[in-house]
């Protein structure tokens, strides 16, 4: 995300395997308020989906939801002048399900601002290896962004946020149900259906 005076705001992670909820935090606590506080007027994304649950390269396990939660917080911005760039993605079906999902949430038009809790349903602890990033990256930017990411409310929103009690993502397909699917396109599954004269399409 590049902000003004060539500057870039990352949000490193340093372990695999997290989830709707981790990205959710990230952008909820971190980009959302420094890209307000910027005021864009347009957002262009990089829509990879290489964080997807099933891709065979990016260790995490997002699903279409998480990705259309994401891109309707994405259109609270710039009055919702946003472009989806179509990018990452190393399994077709997985990368076509999460981008059929941020089209969808795009075309229903609800833009939804950050929230102010963890979506309702999912969990993520205080003391996690998320919560505990997002602190110290906020520590990090607070000399640049301190107006948005310092002092007594920013600290007692922070706390807060773990409590829950933000909208729900909308349903769509589950992580297993993308590792499954994703399974079931490789090679050797393919070959196995075709030994045993199964349909490779059929559902498990």
């Amino acid at each position: 995300m590049c902000i003004r005076d060539r500057f870039t705001l990352n949000v490193p992670w340093t372990k695999k395997g997290l989830r709707d909820v981790d990205y959710m935090a990230a952008l909820d606590l971190i980009v959302l308020p420094v890209a307000e506080a910027f005021a864009p007027d347009l957002v262009i994304a990089a829509a990879g989906f290489d964080a997807a649950a099933g891709d065979p390269l990016g260790g995490m396990e997002l699903t279409p939801g998480g990705y259309a939660a994401m891109t309707r917080r994405l259109m609270s911005l710039a009055g919702g002048k946003l472009v989806l760039a179509l990018e990452g993605g190393y399994n077709t079906e997985v990368t076509s399900k999460c981008f059929a999902a941020c089209v969808a949430a795009m075309l229903d038009n609800q833009p939804q601002p950050r929230a102010s809790g963890v979506p309702r349903g999912l969990r993520l602890r205080k003391n996690s290896h998320t919560a505990k990033l997002l602190w110290e990256l906020s520590r990090t930017l607070c000399d640049r962004w301190g107006e948005v990411l310092g002092g007594d409310d920013y600290e007692a929103r922070f706390a807060t946020y773990y409590k829950g009690g933000g909208p729900p993502l909308v349903a769509h397909d589950s992580a297993e149900a993308l590792r499954r699917s994703a399974r079931s396109r490789l090679p050797s599954a393919r070959m196995a259906a075709r030994d045993t004269g199964e349909d490779e399409d059929s559902d498990c």
